[in-house]
């Protein structure tokens, strides 16, 4: 398990918060979400056997409200 820290930008709220969290926890092979709005961060484990840092950041960019640093 590999843990990551990305910096979303576009999250104002808790309904924003539970968007990109939903959006990763659906991805096989990540575990411990946690995403802040205050911060901008979405912290979290991943497989590196089974998910990649840029299928994550793929997953959020194509959703043109938030992006993924």
């Amino acid at each position: 398990m590999k843990h990551l820290t990305l910096h979303i930008t576009g999250m104002t709220c808790g309904h924003c918060e539970n968007f990109v969290k939903n959006i990763i926890a659906e991805m096989p092979g990540a575990t411990n979400i946690h995403v802040d709005h205050k911060t901008g961060n979405a912290e979290f484990d991943i497989d590196e056997n089974l998910l990649s840092i840029d299928a994550v950041k793929a997953a959020i960019n194509d959703t043109h409200v938030y992006q993924a640093q």
